[in-house]
């Protein structure tokens, strides 16, 4: 590569021998190339318009208008994205046989449009999805429809990808697409089609983590009994002989614990506990392993879970959700020593980040409950901070008054007030809350 010298001469002389020799497509393609990677903003503003002009002329030259629209999309402006984007929808259909064209074209829609061009150009994309389309190209468009199309649309799309995908079956990535597609916006009449030809689709289910994420959880929302024990089924065998990524066993977890019979979710939950045990498992995949344990575990096996987690947290990165979730699991069935690990982890995690409310509502329950004194004035404390710093919350802050009523330190009660009294000044709620009458009370300390 040259100096940015002998770029800058490089693209003033292709400029002039473009003016001498202006019907030449491949040269005026590659110093649109160029210029894309190393011109001026203003160079390449009025190269724009000059293309536009010059396009008029040749409409056939896909590439070139290809490579225009990618000029467009990056340093156009409002103006000129409107003209590329118009004249590119009123040309022939004759011009726009070359993917390339099309595929620039979405991307300029998706990421430069307005909502009307984004409707007419999800309406271009179901009519171009054709089953000789490229995956590449299929993917452009369903990219764009994702975000913006409409219900309608989603259904005319999820028709004509049924279509496509009847002559691609070996494409894991555009059937996950499909499947989630399927879930959001299908209706009954496209599901029960899907489901009914689940059987020819399983092999290339099975090679993809995504689709079988997004399988379960259409079934979970549409299937009927038989194909909820049919997929539980289809997922215990595939488990036994694959490893499954966090997403997918979160999302088994969840199917399982609203869907399965007893002895499934005991499966369930003996085959994750196997798992984890020296694998750098997620918070994600613990906080879900720990909501079903408390659901159907056994005091054997919350045990050894908690411990499990106590030690993982020593190690990892927790969030809010997680530490909420462990601290309710420990407040029904940690003992005494997992009691008050919890507290001291949660204590110091609680110094250096941002909890949530239900979090924090959680801490301060369970510090109510087991804490000693000081424990219970340093979370006072923790929650002060948090509720100067954040938007009064009347669930924490119901919580946090019954801690400050029964530690009942006049320091803590003061303050208290204070909070009330913002808190009461500020809401204009008809909703019940026993916060004026807590109030009433903390005044007659």
């Amino acid at each position: 590569m040259g100096s940015p010298e002998d770029i800058v001469e490089t693209l003033e002389q292709t400029k002039n021998w473009l003016v001498a020799h202006p019907q030449d497509p491949y040269v005026r393609n590659a110093y649109l190339k160029l210029l894309y990677r190393y011109g001026q903003r203003h160079t390449i503003l009025e190269e724009i318009n000059t293309t536009i002009g010059w396009l008029a002329i040749h409409p056939d030259e896909s590439r070139l208008r290809a490579t225009y629209l990618k000029l467009v999309e990056r340093y156009g402006s409002v103006q000129q994205v409107d003209t590329a984007l118009v004249a590119t929808t009123t040309l022939p259909a004759v011009h726009l046989q070359d993917s390339g064209v099309r595929m620039a074209y979405m991307g300029l829609v998706q990421r430069r449009g307005t909502t009307q061009h984004t409707t007419l150009a999800i309406e271009q994309a179901i009519n171009w999805l054709t089953p000789k389309r490229q995956s590449v190209e299929v993917k452009t468009y369903l990219e764009l429809a994702e975000q913006y199309a409409s219900l309608p649309q989603l259904r005319s799309l999820i028709n004509v990808l049924a279509e496509w995908l009847a002559g691609h079956k070996k494409n894991a990535h555009i059937l996950t697409t499909y499947i989630k597609l399927l879930d959001r916006a299908g209706t009954p009449e496209q599901i029960i089609t899907f489901l009914h030809t689940l059987s020819d689709w399983l092999p290339l289910l099975q090679q993809s983590h995504g689709a079988l994420t997004y399988l379960i959880d259409m079934i979970g929302h549409t299937g009927t009994k038989e194909q909820i024990d049919e997929i539980a089924v289809l997922l215990r065998g595939w488990l036994q002989d694959n490893k499954p990524d966090d997403n997918l066993l979160v999302h088994y977890l969840n199917f399982v614990g609203k869907q399965g019979d007893p002895e499934l979710i005991q499966w369930a939950l003996n085959y994750t506990s196997q798992m984890i045990k020296g694998a750098d498992i997620s918070a994600y995949l613990l906080s879900a392993y720990l909501n079903l344990l408390g659901r159907h575990g056994s005091s054997a096996q919350l045990q050894q879970a908690l411990d499990f987690v106590n030690g993982w947290l020593m190690h990892h990165s927790a969030n809010p959700y997680l530490l909420t979730i462990y601290l309710q699991q420990i407040k029904y069935h940690g003992h005494p020593e997992q009691i008050q690990q919890a507290l001291r982890f949660t204590t110091d995690w609680l110094a250096n980040e941002t909890p949530d409310a239900y979090l924090l509502t959680m801490y301060l329950s369970l510090t109510k409950r087991y804490g000693a004194r000081e424990q219970m004035l340093t979370a006072l404390d923790l929650t002060t901070s948090w509720l100067d710093n954040k938007r009064l919350d009347a669930f924490v802050l119901e919580t946090y008054l019954d801690l400050v009523e029964y530690c009942g330190s006049t320091p803590q009660i003061l303050r208290a007030l204070s909070i009330i009294t913002n808190y009461l000044l500020s809401e204009s709620t008809n909703e019940p809350s026993n916060i004026p009458a807590v109030y009433l009370k903390l005044l007659k300390y």
